[in-house]
């Protein structure tokens, strides 16, 4: 038995001393009767909850006997979800580090330091002002030319004893020469900085000559910078306009901090984005989920999309026409009811006639028009080996839409070869449900 703090909630009785368990002790639980995951160290019988769970049992089942903390990060699981952990913690993992949720990180702009005057040039201009301005003072002080406002005998006092015994004469070539004195040192002062810059010998990075280029710096991609959203936070955003797309679809647009689709008998887009209005505030997180797309993540790339499961595909397909260095082939089913909701269908017929190399469109339609040109019906095998491309090592599939179009489109795939898929997406498998 050893102390330990549960990271999720406040500390209770419970938390001060939960038994350790091993990781093969944790991975001997893995039937559906019996399961335990580990999460940030901690290890939680989950067991009698996989019929709650919203996500469903299979998730769960999936990550039994297993370190789930990946998956549950990936998912974004909200703060009830681990206020509902706490009642399925059981112990520890042995030899796990305490989790501490990372800090957020702010960048500081550091002001650039002000180049030091190069030490070459400063003997030469110093010593020529110096001269200067001592002839010049010298010349003013034995005429007497200061003005009223500095009066000779309180000049006299801040000009050293012995230049007292030196006495100019009244003679025009003496004058005349102090004064042109006077100003070619001023000027000279000037012509010697500049002269200067163009024989000193500097060391460090200033020997190199000035005309050597820095290597070009590859532009970074806007869509692959890092978004505002956080997976952990919420953010609040207000509502700036609302608008219908479709008899089942709401366009709806938030406000971001730097300005630089809807059923009817859903629970969340009937009754509560259905009613929303502009002005009304709304919480956000994200993004969630495993997919982290680079170039070069597959050569074929196949997409099955339902209604507003278009969503994350119409990001990978923007941010892989739009890269000129993507070779990526990516080929589209896009399934919906009628064609008056068909979403983004503008876009997405610019991108395919725009870069034909990249990407491939096909629709399907529950209830066409007269002379459709696309599919209509379910996507089934034949659909769906006649669009998309076969199995291979670098090719992938990409599914979202409706639970019964994705689990069915799944196990078709898997029948036509692919890699079965899992519970729970991970970038490396080869079917990729969002």
């Amino acid at each position: 038995m050893s102390a330990a703090t549960s990271t999720y909630g406040a500390e209770s009785p419970a938390d001060v001393q939960l038994p350790e368990y091993s990781a093969a002790e944790v991975a001997s639980h893995n039937r559906k009767d019996d399961i335990w995951i580990i999460v940030h160290g901690k290890v939680f019988d989950i067991t009698n909850y996989l019929q709650d769970h919203p996500g469903g049992a299979e998730i769960l089942i999936d990550t039994a006997g297993t370190d789930a903390t990946e998956a549950f990060e990936d998912v974004g699981h909200s703060e009830d979800s681990v206020e509902i952990m706490q009642e399925f913690l059981i112990g520890t993992l042995k030899g796990a580090k305490e989790y501490v949720p990372p800090k957020k990180v702010q960048l500081v702009a550091q002001k650039p330091e002000t180049m030091r005057q190069p030490s070459g040039s400063r003997p030469v201009g110093t010593i020529a002002g110096v001269l200067g301005a001592l002839a010049s003072i010298l010349y003013a002080y034995q005429r007497g030319t200061f003005g009223p406002l500095v009066p000779k005998n309180e000049l006299g006092q801040l000009i050293p004893q012995y230049f007292n015994g030196i006495r100019l004469s009244r003679g025009g070539f003496t004058n005349g020469f102090l004064t042109a004195a006077a100003i070619s040192a001023i000027v000279g002062t000037a012509v010697a900085r500049q002269a200067a810059k163009f024989t000193k010998v500097d060391s460090g990075f200033l020997r190199y000559p000035p005309h050597i280029k820095a290597r070009s710096v590859m532009k970074a991609d806007p869509h692959l910078a890092k978004g505002f959203l956080d997976a952990k936070e919420f953010k609040r955003l207000p509502l700036v306009e609302k608008d219908q797309l479709s008899p089942n679809v709401y366009r709806f647009v938030f406000a971001l901090p730097n300005a630089k689709g809807c059923y009817p008998e859903g629970l969340l887009t009937g009754r509560y984005l259905a009613n929303l209005t502009v002005g009304d505030e709304v919480e956000f997180r994200g993004p969630k989920g495993a997919m982290r797309y680079s170039k070069g993540l597959c050569t074929k790339l196949g997409m099955v999309a339902g209604g507003t499961g278009i969503t994350p595909m119409y990001q990978l397909i923007r941010a892989i026409c739009e890269d000129e260095r993507d070779t990526t082939e990516i080929s589209l089913i896009y399934a919906n009811r009628t064609e008056a909701d068909i979403l983004l269908r503008e876009e997405l017929e610019a991108f395919a006639r725009k870069y034909p190399k990249n990407f491939k469109l096909w629709y399907m339609l529950d209830t066409a028009p007269d002379g459709w040109a696309y599919g209509t019906g379910f996507v089934n095998q034949e659909v769906l080996s006649q669009q998309l491309p076969g199995p291979s090592e670098n090719t992938k599939m990409l599914l979202c839409g409706p639970p019964g179009m994705v689990n069915a489109t799944k196990k078709t795939l898997a029948a036509m070869g692919f890699q079965k898929a899992g519970a729970m997406s991970k970038m490396s498998d080869q079917i990729f449900c969002f």
